[in-house]
């Protein structure tokens, strides 16, 4: 009896072992077209019921299975790509990988990542050249996954901004255990294909790239503005001439900006560039735009130019203050150029710009250009969210939030409690937004004074959280 039951041991493990030998073959043998069954097993749910893969899948593995607890130290790493077309597919490509993200970092279990590859590449063929950096966005703070490619779908559209990240998703296992869906999104940094500015010498009029981060958590590469606010320069530079040079540079553009004066603020700053993403930032009503993740790239011997546009989970009715002010969350009312207040979210670049009646001149004239690319963009995230449906639905089994407050969400946000009605209340809104903006730009329908009356700028020491 004991042989037979070692027998039957030894060939039930065989069995075992063949089933999933089979099911890895067909994630990594397919043609083209071919979709994969496979068994999704997302452990700390118990998803085991065999699944349709709609997405890219990615399989990090890190050396020794080692947890990714920093955002500051990369661990060794490898990645699998499949579920795509063959030239597409990667094996075991050796990679570093650390944890990115502000208040994500801290405050949700479901993490963002920032992956350094060994040599260049280009992920799953979206961008415009290849790279060694890549983002992993967890997009926790966004229940229908689809701000952020809202936003550059609508920016690429365009030509004032010059480098807008690609897009893609993808469902990602770590170390064996199924993650969810992540959004992956170009690094912004200065590199040929993104940020293409020479940033190379020593003397002081270099290419540079700046962030505005009135939450840093750190005092590395800061520097800061006549107006008190506080800028990261995320461009490489030598010597502390050139953090003057370009903290002087910026502080001169918002004097510019004061005399409200065309031919003196065309002297320092790219107008278009400021009019094309002061549309974006405020089709989307984006919260974060004063506050961390706006940028500013100033090329050498040229302008300051406004861009590249980041980071819109908290935009497009995602977002509210502790009054539930419907300044802050409705498709109605300006956010990022209102003239009524200033918040310490909002920019003061563009409230300051919306002064001059010649910048809203120019929006309102570009607007009647662009806006058709605002209902195209409520069309994209309906193709989107239909093409991706299941792995979408998936992710939400393996972190059931329809009914948590992660951050910021609005009632109304809260109140919806499915993935598919989370995509209608995006689509709805920005459909409204088109329709509110044509009647506020062409003078038919009145802005609104806010509940919150403060700005000021926060500087964090190391380790503490901000958004």
């Amino acid at each position: 009896m004991k042989k037979v039951f070692l027998w039957g041991c030894l060939m039930l493990s065989i069995i075992v072992v063949g089933y999933f030998f089979f099911a890895s073959s067909l994630l990594t043998n397919k043609d083209d077209n071919l979709v994969a069954d496979v068994v999704s097993d997302t452990s700390s749910n118990n998803i085991t019921d065999i699944e349709v893969l709609e997405m890219p899948v990615f399989e990090i593995f890190t050396e020794n299975s080692t947890p990714i607890e920093s955002k500051r130290e990369y661990i060794n790493g490898k990645l699998s790509i499949s579920n795509v077309s063959k030239n597409l597919e990667l094996t075991n490509e050796p990679l570093q990988i650390r944890g990115r993200g502000l208040s994500s970092w801290y405050l949700i279990e479901k993490k963002s990542y920032r992956i350094i590859f060994k040599s260049k590449n280009n992920l799953l063929g979206q961008g415009k050249e290849k790279a060694r950096n890549w983002t992993l966005l967890a997009m926790h703070y966004d229940k229908s996954f689809l701000r952020n490619e809202a936003a550059y779908f609508f920016a690429s559209k365009l030509n004032g901004i010059s480098f807008v990240s690609s897009s893609s998703f993808v469902e990602l296992w770590l170390n064996g255990e199924y993650q969810g869906v992540y959004e992956v999104c170009d690094q912004i940094e200065v590199n040929k294909g993104r940020v293409d500015i020479d940033d190379s010498g020593e003397e002081e009029d270099i290419g540079y790239l700046v962030e505005i981060n009135l939450f840093p958590e750190d005092e590395y590469n800061l520097i800061q503005t006549s107006n008190g606010e506080t800028y990261e320069i995320k461009s490489n530079y030598v010597n502390s001439n050139q953090e003057k040079y370009i903290a002087d540079y910026l502080s001169k553009c918002l004097k510019a900006i004061e005399t409200r004066d065309r031919e003196t603020i065309g002297n320092v700053i790219d107008i278009p560039s400021a009019v094309d993403c002061y549309i974006v930032e405020e089709f989307m009503k984006n919260h974060d735009v004063g506050g961390t993740s706006f940028y500013f790239t100033k090329p050498k011997g040229d302008k300051l130019y406004f861009g590249p546009i980041w980071d819109f989970d908290l935009s497009s009715g995602n977002a509210d203050n502790d009054n539930q002010d419907p300044a802050f969350r409705s498709f109605k009312y300006t956010y990022v150029g209102n003239l009524y207040f200033t918040n310490i979210q909002q920019s003061s670049w563009f409230s300051a710009l919306r002064k001059c009646d010649w910048f809203n001149d120019m929006v309102k004239k570009r607007w009647k250009e662009v806006r058709k690319y605002g209902l195209q963009t409520a069309d994209h995230v309906e193709e989107m969210a239909n093409k991706y449906k299941s792995s979408f639905e998936r992710n939400f089994t393996k972190w059931p939030i329809f009914d948590q407050k992660i951050l910021r969400e609005p009632d109304e946000v809260l109140a919806i409690k499915s993935f598919g009605e989370q995509v209608d209340y995006l689509a709805d809104w920005l459909r409204n937004r088109v329709i509110w903006l044509d009647d506020y730009f062409a003078g038919t329908a009145e802005d609104i004074k806010p509940k919150i009356l403060v700005r000021k700028s926060v500087v964090r020491n190391r380790g503490q959280q901000g958004r």
